[in-house]
């Protein structure tokens, strides 16, 4: 994704436009959850719960304030693929489904009920009565239909765009070849019917995604990029006020068909500076605080200490080696040596200073049956100095010197000098190279399969939706646009495929974890840890609903203000 929070949980998530970076946020169930009563006969009924609207005169009329590091890069939610964007896409717009609050179960949204056809590619969705935009028109099937149309655009970045390529017809409208979308109409004016090439389990997840925002037509096609800065849906909040560089404003709107939300609003001040951001908590003017400065971890857990929050996250850290040129390309010794040769315990528990999860494993415990442990690979400096010398560089001798890419965020450049460190005492010769997030991302995303613009490269990954595939995927798939170590397998390509085409839960998730044993036995990867999310929120602050996607996905609309 592009620079998101510029912290070290931002990192990993280039955009995903074809050459850039996918943002990955998943979520804490495990993706089996996904197939819900709506997948068998007759529909999703009931509403899910409301924000409990608040009586406007018991409704503090004071703004929360929230804290992030820079301006969002895009405020188009078909555009839109980064956690900084994503705090005003999950509040400004809604889709026809929505994640629960607090877990990756698909709920109804602007969609109240749904079927699924018995072979699993027809889509019937039955739009709630009486949703209204923001500019107070009632929302109808047309704005469906021309939204998906929008998000599946030539140069459009959201995430959501590779599922909905998998509607008839998408591709030949993605390349300009047709005008309309075969795959997508509506009956009438509260009915819309989508058609699948083939089954998948994780449309609906797609579709909960911001890239699966849905837009009033007569705005959003003739004022173009216009709208961008003002932007209009049917969410919870409306964009008040955008000072770029300070801070970003929005208000309750109290006509969203959930009711009102229990706070006014909120403010987004802009603070770049993880420890002025500090400092203004403590001094009353921000109410959460989503950033804790490098090595501080510890002291600001022990001094806030009822205030300060910690939740599993469904992201991972990886080493990445480049497989398309250079040592590492056809040479799974030589990649071993490395995975072996990194102490992943003193990166999560010194470094990450104990939130984080050290482990060897790809996918993180909540997407592969609460697995947890160091995983397959152990830190074994011996057994690294073996591989090496089996790779036919025996003490390092014969390698060249190689480059470690990174952004250069304190709490990133911190662990990545122990890599350097802990390679360095094998025999390689590293030397890292730091850079602002935007200069690393564009060194990362080129055309796949050209590798990672360096030898070795960090990663933090991060989904957008609960399924594995999001994770393994992306990263393994030859071909793939977030495949950024250029790595190619054909027996793991022919496992997705299969995986990709059962939607039984239990026989999705054995196809998934042979994925995923067959990475680790080629040593494609070099998992490091898996990532927890903390924050600070002020006591007189309730309702705060912690996602497994991330601390931008906080339904804000559940957020209450106690004075």
């Amino acid at each position: 994704m592009k620079a998101t929070r510029g912290t070290e949980r931002a990192a990993g998530k280039p955009d995903p436009v074809r050459r850039g970076w996918r943002g990955r946020r998943l979520a804490a169930l495990a993706w089996a959850c996904l197939l819900i009563a709506g997948c068998s006969g007759g529909g999703q009924g009931g509403a899910p719960a409301v924000a409990g609207s608040f009586e406007r005169a018991e409704r503090p009329g004071r703004y929360l304030k929230y804290r992030m590091p820079q301006d969002p890069p895009s405020l188009d939610p078909h555009d839109a693929n980064d956690e900084n964007s994503g705090l005003y896409i999950v509040n400004v717009f809604d889709g026809l489904v929505e994640f629960a609050p607090g877990s990756g179960e698909i709920a109804p949204a602007i969609a109240e009920s749904w079927e699924i056809s018995p072979e699993g590619k027809i889509y019937t969705f039955h739009l709630r009565k009486g949703v209204r935009f923001h500019n107070g028109r009632e929302l109808v099937a047309g704005d469906v239909v021309f939204s998906f149309h929008r998000a599946l655009g030539r140069h459009r970045a959201a995430v959501a765009r590779s599922a909905l390529m998998n509607i008839v017809g998408a591709p030949e409208f993605a390349e300009e070849k047709v005008r309309v979308v075969r795959g997508i109409s509506s009956t009438d004016e509260r009915t819309v019917v989508i058609e699948l090439e083939k089954p998948s389990s994780t449309f609906l997840p797609a579709l909960a995604t911001g890239g699966g925002s849905i837009v009033p037509r007569e705005i959003y096609d003739t004022l173009g990029n216009a709208v961008t800065r003002s932007p209009v849906g049917s969410g919870p909040f409306v964009l008040e006020e955008y000072a770029s560089g300070l801070e970003l404003k929005l208000r309750a709107f109290d006509d969203h068909w959930k009711g009102a939300p229990r706070l006014a609003g909120f403010t987004v001040r802009i603070i770049p500076d993880a420890n002025t951001a500090l400092r203004e908590y403590r001094a009353g003017s921000i109410d959460i605080l989503n950033e804790v400065p490098a090595g501080m971890r510890r002291e600001v857990r022990e001094e806030f200490s009822p205030e300060y929050l910690v939740k599993e996250r469904l992201s991972s850290a990886f080493l990445l080696m480049n497989q398309a040129s250079g040592p590492f390309k056809g040479n799974a010794e030589l990649r071993r040596a490395v995975s072996q040769a990194v102490d992943r315990r003193r990166i999560a528990l010194e470094f990450q200073e104990g939130k984080d999860l050290p482990s060897s494993w790809i996918l993180p415990p909540a997407m592969a049956d609460g697995r947890r442990g160091d995983g397959p690979v152990v830190h074994d400096p011996g057994e690294a100095g073996r591989m090496l010398t089996k790779a036919g560089y025996p003490g390092g001798e014969g390698l060249p010197e190689m480059t470690l890419l990174s952004p250069d965020n304190e709490s990133i450049v911190r662990w990545v000098s122990s890599i350097r460190d802990d390679l360095k005492r094998a025999g390689l010769r590293i030397v890292v190279e730091t850079m602002p997030f935007g200069a690393y991302v564009n060194r990362l995303t080129g055309d796949p399969p050209t590798g990672p613009g360096a030898d070795l490269a960090v990663l933090i990954w991060f989904a957008d939706y609960p399924d594995p595939v999001m994770t393994l995927g992306e990263l393994f798939r030859s071909g793939s646009s977030s495949n950024f170590s250029g790595y190619s397998n054909a027996e793991l390509d022919l496992l997705l495929d299969r995986a990709g085409s059962e939607t039984h839960p239990g026989r999705r998730q054995e196809f998934f974890l042979a994925v995923e044993k067959a990475a680790l036995d080629d040593a494609a990867i070099v998992a490091l840890y898996h990532q927890g999310d903390d924050l600070l929120v002020k006591p007189d602050v309730g309702g705060i609903v912690q996602s497994p996607m991330g601390d931008f996905m906080i339904p804000m609309e559940l957020v209450r203000l106690r004075k």
